[in-house]
């Protein structure tokens, strides 16, 4: 009886044994793709981009979502191998279908602008959405881009001021620029030229060179308005290149 229980449980332990098996190979494959990606940013920083592309195509093949995406900017920025779209955009879907938010939104940007790929605005949304959930600045200002200009067909300003307002809450100051414009043009939310103000100002405060120069408009606006009713005023401009530029006061 002892002998038969004996039986049974054996190719359950041998079963048990190549599982623990196959999990400690996936365990060390992993371990060494991620030395090899190690390997691969210091060559980058190194500016041995041809090096690093070889060890990233390692990285790569053996599953590391990090090594995808970057071999992918390689292809995309030509770094050590020839520009190509096609592979670029290879690379960043097998990287996004991991979850990989970065990932993601570099394969809404080919979707959006057709790199590698057709040109689709709503598998550009989709591809944006996750990395929204993940506080993304850069991809609420792509999201508000795409339904500005139409996701599906026709613009939707509302949910394009949606992302917008999200992006500018995180003290983005493409956001804000974006929000401005909404809030000057009366897209998606009401038009008031105040709130458009509230929102370059900040960004101006950055550094911002386009919330600066439309900033420094309205302040030029408000000068010679100020000038002609003799109201005071607390901003002042600058000319540099040609181009006026928003100047915090003097404190």
């Amino acid at each position: 009886m002892r002998d038969e229980k004996r039986i049974v449980l054996l190719p359950a332990l041998s079963l048990m044994t190549d599982v623990m098996s196959v999990m400690a190979e996936g365990t060390i494959e992993k371990k060494i793709a991620e030395e090899l990606l190690v390997q691969a940013r210091a060559k980058q920083k190194a500016e041995n981009s041809i090096g690093a592309v070889s060890l990233l195509q390692r990285a790569a093949d053996m599953g590391n979502a990090e090594a995808q995406d970057a071999l992918g900017v390689c292809y995309f920025r030509q770094l050590g191998v020839e520009r190509d779209y096609e592979k670029a955009f290879n690379c960043f879907m097998l990287a996004a279908e991991q979850g990989n938010a970065e990932t993601q939104r570099h394969v809404g940007l080919f979707c959006r602008n057709g790199f590698g790929v057709k040109q689709d605005f709503e598998k550009a949304a989709e591809y944006d959405l996750p990395a929204v959930d993940q506080g993304n600045a850069g991809v609420m200002n792509n999201l508000a881009f795409l339904y500005d200009l139409g996701v599906q067909g026709s613009p939707d300003h509302e949910q394009a001021a949606k992302y917008n307002i999200m992006t500018a809450d995180l003290e983005n100051a493409a956001g804000r620029y974006n929000l401005g414009i909404c809030s000057q043009e009366g897209k998606g939310v009401k038009q008031s030229f105040e709130e458009a103000l509230r929102d370059y100002t900040p960004a101006a405060e950055q550094g911002d060179a386009d919330n600066q120069y439309i900033l420094a408009a309205y302040t030029m606006k408000e000068m010679e308005e100020n000038r002609i009713t003799g109201k005071p005023w607390n901003t002042s401009v600058r000319l540099r290149k040609g181009k006026l530029i928003f100047c915090l006061p003097a404190r």
